[in-house]
């Protein structure tokens, strides 16, 4: 990187003539992992992997060069590889470091350059001949699919269902059995700026189920019933479903169990919308997966009424032919912008279910 920011800038430009993102590293704020592990996975993020070498390897942490390292992850992961080498002179490390790299690539994917802009030039010209992003894409409907049926209907719950718009495996079956994979998942639920899962609630447990992995957590109640469940895909999609009737219950007070306000509806759907941006922000800091597909649907609401603030009244008036699930508006598309900053969204959900389920209705 030192002594090469021109030629590192050119490739940039070079990428955003092609109408394509380019990730660098210099880009990346500070982050709590290892540089490693932070160039490894902006490359597991990426569509295509450029590499651009000059007259010196780079640095070797580890006794191999950095850009090697990166480049046999970009071919494991089977990216397309382009090879950009300057013409300059070169020791006898760095040109073998060139022959080890060329021999992963065909020929019309090695490109020579000596100056900024031929460089700037040949990068643009290799992307644009590569016609690679032909991205498999999910079907809106899926979301739907998702957020599905069922029968138990005592319990006032939501269910949040977030798709990336990209088709692939987003995640690894294995990882899914591993301790560390499941802390880092509770970790994230636990967080201040998530708060999907609650230290003062019953115990959580995680196990794989059809080919998903499922994190549920118990409330306090005599009866341990589940008061939220996670459920993670391979292809990326999150299902959360979170009871709102078990959200600052008060049994002491007449009808106040069958009130649920608007605040704890809203910071349930922020809750799970936090969790979907925090997920994505860890394992995917490359923005590989930049847009999604998001629905929500209410069941469970017969004899219950959605309030601005709970009170005491001795007469209510519940919506008590409704028994089985709402969709609440048709699947929406949302980028990564949506997540971290979901007032429109949490404003929109709650306003379909004030609409349907509150005291003005």
């Amino acid at each position: 990187m030192r002594g090469f920011e021109s030629y590192r800038s050119a490739a940039r430009q070079g990428v955003l003539d092609a109408a394509m993102i380019p990730i660098l590293i210099e880009d990346s704020p500070s982050l709590d992992l290892s540089s490693r592990s932070a160039c490894l996975d902006l490359v597991q993020s990426s569509d295509i992997y450029v590499a651009v070498i000059g007259d010196r390897p780079g640095s070797a942490p580890l006794g191999k060069a950095v850009v090697e390292e990166e480049f046999e992850e970009a071919r494991g992961r089977k990216l397309p590889r382009l090879l950009f080498i300057q013409d300059t002179e070169r020791d006898e490390e760095t040109e073998a470091l060139v022959q080890r790299l060329s021999g992963y690539v065909h020929g019309r994917f090695r490109t020579t350059f000596q100056t900024p802009e031929d460089l700037r030039v040949a990068v643009a010209s290799g992307l644009q001949g590569l016609q690679v992003i032909d991205m498999d894409k999910n079907d809106p409907a899926l979301v739907q699919q998702l957020l599905g049926t069922r029968n138990d209907d005592s319990s006032a719950l939501l269910r949040l269902a977030v798709v990336p718009e990209r088709k692939d495996e987003v995640f690894d079956i294995l990882d899914f059995d591993q301790p560390e994979f499941r802390r880092s998942i509770l970790q994230l639920g636990h967080a201040d700026a998530v708060r999907l899962f609650d230290f003062e609630q019953g115990p959580k447990t995680a196990e794989v189920i059809d080919r998903d992995l499922i994190v549920r957590q118990q409330d306090c109640g005599a009866g341990r019933t589940i008061s939220v469940a996670l459920r993670l895909r391979e292809d990326g999609g999150v299902i959360i479903d979170q009871k709102l009737d078990e959200r600052l219950k008060d049994r002491r007070r007449s009808g106040f169990e069958l009130q649920i306000e608007e605040k704890e509806i809203g910071d349930a759907i922020r809750s799970g919308l936090s969790f979907v941006n925090a997920l994505y922000e860890q394992r995917d800091r490359g923005h590989r997966y930049a847009t999604f597909f998001y629905g929500a649907a209410i069941a469970g609401m017969s004899m219950r009424i959605v309030v601005r603030q709970k009170r005491d009244l001795r007469e209510w008036s519940f919506p008590t032919d409704d028994r089985g699930w709402y969709f609440l508006d048709k699947p929406r598309r949302m980028d990564r912008i949506d997540l971290a900053n979901p007032d429109d969204a949490v404003d929109r959900t709650l306003a379909f279910i004030v609409k349907r389920y509150g005291e003005q209705r």
